[in-house]
């Protein structure tokens, strides 16, 4: 029994992690991604940016979406690993 309650405590701590992971990665690090690769590509049009500098941006805002894609997709593991080890639904 106790390791049980271990198990569904690790899990929930794993389910919470990466619920925490995707709202960091949505309310917070992709918008300001996404601003700053949008002001990258209005510096660029006034010929203030180099074309590596608008890639790098555009990249690292590519490379946050995917984060928050596995993210999500841990969570929904995660989340099913928990309602399998509790025997139902959430």
């Amino acid at each position: 029994e106790t390791e049980i309650r271990a198990q569904v405590e690790k899990e929930y701590d794993t389910l919470q992690m990466y619920r925490a992971m995707f709202e960091r990665l949505t309310n917070e690090t992709l918008p300001l991604r996404r601003h700053i690769a949008a002001e990258g590509q209005r510096l660029y049009n006034v010929m203030a940016y180099d074309i590596y500098h608008l890639l790098s941006d555009q990249q690292e805002e590519i490379q946050t979406e995917i984060d928050r894609t596995l993210a999500l997709a841990n969570y929904w593991i995660a989340r099913s690993d928990l309602t399998y080890s509790v025997g139902g639904a959430l």
